[in-house]
């Protein structure tokens, strides 16, 4: 289980510096050995996702919480998902514009936006998404096969079969589809000239997750066989040894009769 207060991130360099780029958050509260992360691009994705620039670690948090969307015109700070709450200088809210040294609260972490957006920030990041410590990658398939809806469809499917068994079932299954739903019905609210920027990176999040829960569901299928056998052999077992009780019980009965009739 990770460190709830432990902010996991996948750099592949040192600290950035206001040299590196023109805008930059500054983690005040949870643990990293990069303290400050650069925000390259227009969006800047934020949560527990293998994908996302600034990955959050602990017990609830959801795969996708927020976006930092960079426009020529300014900052602008949403959350998809209501929990863990999202506060800008200590006020609750759901959307809100960012400046240089607002403060910005997610749950238990705290970090600081630093610096003003440059003008020709128009793509998404290009700083590579590497692999976090004891986490395995996954490898994504084609996002022009499958549509949001139709990857949401198959998470709920393999969510349904894996809830019918309640020893394999996880908790956080739940919460973390709704995350994603939550993140999918929110989509049209992130601007329109990036949609398709966004919705690649959410249909990328969606499409790992697929995975997971269909290696998840196919363990479960491997493990209910097996029951299945075992119960099979079981009562197979149990079987045999009924007979063989019934034919001791009748030869003691016919060798009782044989001892009264020779008496």
């Amino acid at each position: 289980m990770p460190d709830s207060r432990r902010t996991r991130f996948t750099a592949d360099g040192g600290p950035a510096t206001q040299d590196d780029a023109p805008l930059w958050v500054e983690i005040s509260r949870g643990r990293t050995r990069f303290p400050r992360r650069p925000v390259t691009g227009s969006r800047f994705l934020i949560g527990a996702g293998s994908n996302c620039h600034l990955q959050l670690g602990g017990e609830g948090m959801p795969f996708l919480h927020s976006l930092i969307a960079v426009e020529p015109t300014g900052v602008v700070l949403e959350a998809f998902v209501p929990y863990p709450e999202l506060k800008v200088n200590g006020e609750a809210v759901r959307t809100s514009e960012l400046r240089d040294g607002d403060q910005v609260a997610i749950g238990p972490f705290e970090f600081t936006l630093h610096g003003t957006p440059a003008s020709t920030a128009t793509g998404i990041s290009d700083e590579p998404v590497g692999a976090v410590e004891s986490e395995a990658d996954i490898e994504l398939a084609d996002l022009h096969t499958l549509s949001a809806s139709e990857l949401v469809a198959r998470i709920e499917s393999a969510e349904d079969d894996i809830a019918r068994n309640d020893e394999l079932q996880q908790p956080g299954a739940a919460a973390l589809l709704a995350a994603i739903r939550n993140a999918g019905a929110r989509l049209p609210e992130v601007g329109a000239a990036d949609i398709e920027e966004a919705e690649a990176e959410l249909l990328s999040d969606l499409t790992g997750i697929t995975q997971e829960l269909e290696q998840r569901l196919t363990l479960l299928r491997e493990q209910e066989h097996e029951q299945n056998a075992r119960a099979e052999a079981l009562l197979s077992a149990q079987d045999r040894l009924a007979e063989q009780l019934r034919l001791a019980a009748l030869s003691l009965s016919q060798e009782q009769a044989r001892v009264r009739a020779s008496a």
